[in-house]
């Protein structure tokens, strides 16, 4: 019976794993540089809850967001290859704070893929997904 209830929580993670692929936190993928120009729509997973947070445009090596709107800032790679973005992001939910920023190449579907890390306003690490459009 023990073996059978292990089998079905198993099974039932597997399945929410495959049906919310979660965010990958801390340095499981290597920041490869600046990313392709172009806009990128910025989601997180809450719970079980797909949150829109904003669009962030890539330009050469600028960049505006997470609303689009007015001016684009130069964001610069720091030692690890990771983007600092010099005057934030502007529309962060309030208590966010922002931490630098990875490319890590494409998603699973072949998309451009930056992870934007932050800490939340209860002070927890967490990372929210920047996917390219096509």
């Amino acid at each position: 019976m023990k073996s059978q209830i292990t089998f079905a929580i198993s099974a039932l993670a597997l399945g929410l794993v495959t049906i919310f692929p979660a965010p990958s936190l801390g340095g499981e993928r290597a920041a490869k540089g600046a990313p392709p120009n172009g806009l990128y729509e910025v989601n997180k997973i809450s719970g079980s809850s797909y949150i829109h947070i904003g669009t962030l445009e890539i330009k050469g090596n600028t960049y505006r967001g997470l609303v689009n709107e007015g001016p684009f800032h130069p964001f610069s790679l720091n030692g690890s290859n990771e983007m600092v973005f010099t005057k934030g992001l502007a529309g962060m939910p309030d208590g966010w704070k922002l931490k630098p920023a990875k490319y890590v190449g494409n998603d699973e579907s072949g998309h451009p893929l930056i992870q934007v890390y932050y800490d939340s306003a209860r002070g927890a690490a967490e990372v929210a997904d920047a996917v390219k459009e096509k």
